[in-house]
């Protein structure tokens, strides 16, 4: 009579451990969540980056007449009348 007893439990403690692996929201879907959200930080970080990078290029737009030159001499092949440009 003993036996049939841990024969239970081990068959019932495969079904929880398949349940827990198989059922929407289980192991298997936590795991692609989490990667998921590390993929957004990173994401995240980057795109905070480049917005700091852009702001800080829309200030020295806004104030410093020397880096505009530069940005048209440089962007737009900008020359003033007589002077010749040497890629």
């Amino acid at each position: 009579m003993k036996k049939p007893i841990p024969k239970f439990l081990f068959s019932l403690l495969i079904v929880l451990i398949l349940f827990s692996f198989l059922k929407e929201n289980g192991i298997l879907d936590h795991e692609k969540e989490k990667e998921k959200y590390h993929n957004l930080l990173k994401e995240k970080s980057m795109l905070q980056d480049s917005l700091q990078a852009l702001k800080i290029n829309n200030q020295l737009l806004k104030s410093s007449n020397t880096y505009i030159e530069k940005i048209v001499r440089e962007k737009y092949f900008y020359a003033y009348p007589n002077e010749t440009i040497i890629y």
